[in-house]
């Protein structure tokens, strides 16, 4: 099991409209007091969500959504639901910026991993991209998608949070690519076929 890697987040207290497949969703950024939890026996979990939309002409949408337990070492769990992908197996990497608007994704720049990690660029980006046998930073694997154009994973991250702190995954993205690469090869995960922003949401 490798462990994922990172940068520091940018926390941000505005509130907003995402646009989704799925609807507009009203979402707080990560510097607003009730996307954080409080210490003490009323501290709550801290949750976040990705509204995946279509990206590079696929048909593929999604939901991600990311919990955190009140006062726990920084892990987060994630679980993810794809639709209208192609059969097959499908990488999923959290991405630095949380700018889905790009047509191919791209506005989403390089991957992101956890504090201390080395960045070692992104799909497409240079030839040394996948250079290594090791899966790069916020590589959160694969998710196979069967005839019916579905598939479902459930992992945990590692050094990540969903508060302010340093690998805070709020304001960030997560995509989803067309296919599984295999490392020990340097093979790239093909174009990135959906992509959605990882937003705390609004309580009440």
């Amino acid at each position: 099991m490798f462990v994922l890697l990172a940068l520091a987040c940018v926390a941000t207290g505005d509130t907003r409209r995402v646009p989704s497949a799925a609807g507009d969703v009203a979402v707080r950024g990560a510097g607003d007091p009730s996307s954080v939890a409080s210490e003490g026996p009323g501290a709550v979990a801290l949750e976040a969500i990705a509204l995946l939309d279509a990206r590079t002409g696929s048909g593929m949408t999604g939901r991600i959504t990311f919990s955190q337990a009140p006062g726990s070492a920084p892990s987060v769990a994630v679980s993810i639901q794809l639709a209208g992908a192609g059969p097959g197996n499908h990488a999923v990497f959290l991405h630095e910026t949380g700018d889905c608007s790009a047509p191919d994704a791209s506005s989403a720049g390089g991957w992101f991993g956890p504090p201390g990690a080395p960045r070692r660029g992104s799909a497409g980006s240079g030839p040394t991209d996948l250079a290594s046998s090791s899966p790069p930073a916020g590589y959160l694997g694969f998710v196979t998608v069967s005839a019916d154009g579905r598939g479902e994973k459930d992992l945990v991250l590692l050094a990540f949070t969903l508060d302010k702190a340093p690998g805070s995954l709020v304001d960030r993205a997560v995509v989803v690519y067309e296919r599984a690469p295999d490392f020990t090869r340097g093979a790239d995960p093909g174009v990135r076929q959906a992509c959605g922003v990882i937003a705390a949401p609004i309580k009440g």
